[in-house]
């Protein structure tokens, strides 16, 4: 098993580099460099940044969630420099360093043993990240009642594997058949199309968000 590099977080934008005119994610092509999409995602993380208001009151906030990304593009940038694999669980666990690794209480994660190509791995690093960001600010993380809880699971199948994050305990607010759409659920987007040529499936249930989404077998080392 490699020890994985980790970090990033999450907002809102369109009409930025990477998203099409309604906001979605546009796909690039699957075969585009991890470098190329790195660089991409410095270009929407920056753009969005600039594009905030700059309301006194929302600035710290802003300032913050820019170091968080920047830091995380930092973190899976030096993955493919450090390692030829990295360990799927060991992604995982990382982006919840916060949680005891995952092994705080009301997290599970489970799942046959994956090793990825570095250059997956780097940009997964983003999207668990940006999953555990949202989970800790609106979520299963937020500490907000005892009965929420996380599980993290994967399994193999002919396609790659297949991952689901799911919450449970969560006090929806909003409709669930409209999940909120902010920068980061974006950036998710942007990062699975680009390069492992796959949307996630997001859903808003009653006990909070679930999200799935599928790493596709050229990505894992067997």
């Amino acid at each position: 098993m490699t020890q994985p590099h980790l970090r990033p977080a999450v907002a809102t934008s369109s009409g930025q580099p990477g998203f099409n005119e309604d906001g979605s994610a546009s796909a690039v092509s699957p075969i585009c460099s991890p470098a190329a999409v790195l660089v991409a995602l410095h270009a929407l993380v920056d753009g969005h940044h600039a594009a905030l208001s700059c309301a006194q009151a929302s600035v710290k906030d802003a300032n913050a969630h820019q170091a968080g990304r920047n830091d995380a593009l930092r973190h899976a940038a030096a993955i493919s420099a450090t390692s030829d694999a990295a360990d799927l669980e060991l992604l995982v666990r990382d982006a919840l360093h916060a949680f005891q690794f995952g092994q705080a209480r009301g997290i599970s994660i489970s799942g046959p043993g994956v090793l990825l190509r570095p250059a997956t791995a780097r940009l997964l690093t983003l999207v668990f990240h940006e999953l555990t960001t949202n989970a800790i600010k609106f979520g299963a993380l937020s500490g907000t009642s005892p009965h929420q809880a996380l599980q993290i699971t994967w399994k193999q199948n002919a396609l790659g594997a297949e991952v689901a994050w799911q919450e449970h305990g969560v006090a929806v607010l909003g409709p669930a058949d409209r999940p909120r759409s902010g920068f980061g659920r974006k950036l998710i987007d942007f990062t699975l199309a680009s390069h492992c040529d796959t949307q996630p499936i997001f859903r808003l249930l009653p006990g909070g968000v679930d999200c799935r989404f599928t790493i596709p077998i050229q990505a894992l080392i067997y």
